[in-house]
């Protein structure tokens, strides 16, 4: 697995969280007596599919045919290899559609991939996207699909991140699922 070190996240998402934190840094020689607030949040879903993780990953990873089936992430350009810049273009359900050039940081095959976008400098709002697959004994595949956030507009756009972003994030797990059972079944 691949972490990019430069980013405010060392670790994967936890499992099975969604949290928010306001951390205050205490005052150093850089900042004089300022201080700084860091918000934090995490989107975490997760799915079962009923397909194996290769044919989960291969639909995943394959951003040309995103506009066939992902009802989230409706457009996405790019080549999913650490350190690439991915164009992606996301239609929340109820929101606006927003493009966004995001960094791949982790791909490790069938079983991770990951990346990371900013909306502007780093701490204004960054966004580290990552999708977890992991074999399920019956030969499917569970799908973790989470998000952790940080930057000073963190606040005033969790109410959006909990509600429409998150409806995003169920749709494209369904439409996620749906393809890749569909296409288990026709090699069947």
């Amino acid at each position: 697995m691949t972490i990019d070190t430069t980013s405010p996240w060392t670790e994967p998402p936890a499992r099975g969280s969604a949290t928010t934190t306001a951390g205050v840094s205490s005052t150093d020689a850089n900042h004089s007596t300022k201080e700084r607030t860091i918000m934090r949040h995490e989107l975490h879903t997760e799915i079962d599919i009923h397909a194996t993780p290769e044919t989960v990953w291969n639909i995943l990873t394959d951003l040309e045919h995103y506009p066939e089936w992902n009802p989230f992430i409706v457009q996405s350009r790019g080549h999913v290899a650490v350190g690439n810049e991915l164009i992606n273009r996301m239609q929340p359900p109820g929101g606006k559609a927003t493009t966004f050039k995001p960094t791949v940081t982790a791909v490790d095959a069938a079983q991770t991939f990951e990346w990371l976008g900013r909306l502007g400098v780093p701490g204004v709002f960054d966004g580290r996207h990552r999708f977890e697959l992991e074999p399920t004994p019956s030969g499917g595949t569970r799908v973790v699909h989470a998000e952790q956030f940080q930057g000073v507009l963190v606040r005033l756009l969790r109410k959006s991140l909990d509600t429409r972003t998150n409806a995003g994030f169920e749709a494209m797990n369904a439409a996620l699922k749906t393809r890749a059972e569909a296409f288990d079944r026709e090699r069947s």
